[in-house]
């Protein structure tokens, strides 16, 4: 008999992971392909579980422990797309449908200097993608090219995906994969100044998704 109710004790204090799934949708109810949505733990940051929508615009995250949650969700041309207070329990399946709207910016910089530009060693960036809307950057920081890259001639792009806040502010900044070491630290640290003319959205201030390419380039 003690052992059984140690078994029962066992098997009550599991907890079994949810499901949260559904599809994104645009504006005009079309669905949306390609767009990233992650859940994002309210107590620890750190945890955050991501998948991107089919060509059906469903979408699939598994084996998420119990806890409160924030679901974020941002595609190609669309505005960043958020909702907080996502409460789940263990072994629960819920649905959440997202709907994204217009919204999505991206600029480039080029950054010359004098110099011998080495040869090519391989693919210098990933792009994403964004409609180019330079009127909306109000306050542009321009990087200064490494001394040392500039002397061993080192050249190449560092692209960005950028969370740009209500009032245009940088909040997140993301650097995709293969950049230049020295050229990514100048970038940030120039980045991170910049200032945006706030997007509106039928009058209202939203949270928009910038791609940004700081393009280092050597003329001799």
């Amino acid at each position: 008999m003690k052992r059984l109710i140690l078994m029962l004790a066992v098997c009550a204090a599991t907890a079994y992971p949810a499901t949260v799934k559904g599809r994104v949708y645009d504006q005009s109810g079309a669905v949306t392909p390609g767009a990233t949505v992650q859940l994002v733990n309210l107590a620890d940051s750190s945890q955050i579980y991501k998948t991107v929508s089919a060509a059906d615009g469903a979408y699939e995250l598994l084996s998420v422990t119990a806890g409160k949650y924030e679901l974020q969700a941002f595609g190609r041309g669309f505005a960043y797309w958020r909702r907080s207070g996502v409460a789940l329990q263990s072994n629960a399946e819920v649905v959440l449908n997202v709907i994204l709207r217009v919204g999505s910016i991206q600029d480039e910089v080029t950054v010359s200097g004098q110099g011998q530009a080495r040869p090519a060693d391989g693919p210098k960036r990933i792009r994403v993608g964004g409609n180019v809307q330079h009127t909306k950057l109000v306050d542009l920081v321009r990087p200064s090219y490494p001394a040392k890259a500039k002397a061993e001639g080192r050249e190449g792009t560092v692209t960005f995906v950028a969370v740009i806040g209500k009032d245009g502010t940088i909040n997140e900044l993301v650097h995709m994969d293969g950049a230049d070491p020295d050229l990514l630290e100048a970038a940030r640290e120039a980045v991170m100044q910049w200032r945006y003319q706030p997007t509106l959205l039928n009058g209202a201030p939203v949270e928009v998704i910038s791609t940004i390419d700081i393009n280092f380039r050597l003329a001799q």
